[in-house]
């Protein structure tokens, strides 16, 4: 992978104030002009430079918050990119996921930083739920494509609005093809050794608290690769580097859950032991 991205050393911050437009801050207009809202002394830190690995812009970063403190250095103002966002981004570059493959692939619940960035590619397709929101309907429990005929499915923070997220799983295991690979991520709690999910629950308030967000019906603990695995799937965790993170502006703590379909063999042997401990993070890429 080769990018024009800036080594953001100490040499290479400063005080941004009118190089906003050479830096591309205004790129987005209304994602600036939040930003600023939210978190007006950014105009006068000192700013280190990130790269884009979606866009390939290379600068400044705007605050960014849904609710709460605004995050600082969150959101690329050439393309909208979140931390998540490029943290997917630079794993898809790492497999070496780029326009003009063949491969079919599939993005559910398309984000549009990730779509523009796949849309070249002519094997390239969007699904959703809702009608409007991608280019087909799909339901991810109950998926029309043929068995194993993804090359790539993409499906990030999509799993914890599920209700049957099990067989959300064992489809997303069907339709890859044998050597293919699920992209996933999801909102994860280290800290708690099994997910927290009730169906019963539909409060939006008491989703906010029990879930972190209020159309989520469960947080996902560490148990999250064996309830992959239960599907079918054989998991590998991609992070970033601690340069990396510094680079691109995304957390080293963040997960992409590499889900690839077991074999048969795989299968028996893992219904047959309970691991205690999940693979090492960001091997075999």
């Amino acid at each position: 992978m080769s990018h024009r991205f800036p080594d953001n050393d100490d040499s290479r911050t400063g005080v941004w104030v009118g190089g906003a437009l050479m830096h591309g801050f205004l790129s987005v207009p209304r994602a600036a002009m939040r930003s600023l809202r939210q978190d007006p002394g950014q105009l006068v830190r000192l700013a280190h430079r990130y790269g884009c690995p979606l866009c390939q812009h290379a600068g400044v970063f705007l605050s960014y918050s849904n609710f709460g403190p605004p995050r600082r250095n969150a959101q690329c103002p050439h393309c909208g990119s979140l931390e998540r966002h490029r943290l997917v981004g630079l794993c898809l570059h790492r497999l070496g996921v780029k326009p003009g493959l063949a491969d079919r692939i599939v993005h559910f619940a398309p984000e549009p930083v990730i779509a523009r960035f796949l849309a070249g590619h002519p094997g390239y397709t969007s699904a959703d739920l809702q009608p409007g929101a991608a280019r087909e309907v799909q339901d991810i429990t109950r998926m029309t494509y043929p068995d194993a005929s993804m090359a790539l499915f993409i499906a990030n923070h999509v799993l914890e609005h599920v209700p049957d997220d099990a067989a959300a799983m064992k489809e997303i295991r069907r339709v890859l093809a044998p050597d293919g690979l699920a992209v996933l991520t999801v909102p994860l709690d280290e800290e708690r050794a099994t997910t927290e999910e009730d169906l019963n629950v539909t409060d939006p308030a008491e989703r906010l608290r029990r879930f972190g967000h209020t159309d989520h019906v469960r947080i996902y603990g560490c148990d999250f690769t064996e309830r992959l695995k239960a599907a079918g799937l054989r998991v590998q965790e991609f992070r970033a580097s601690k340069r990396e993170a510094k680079l691109y502006g995304v957390s080293p703590f963040d997960v992409v859950f590499l889900a690839r379909p077991m074999s048969v063999a795989n299968r028996r042997e893992a219904e047959a032991s309970r691991p205690t401990a999940r693979e090492p993070a960001g091997v075999g890429l």
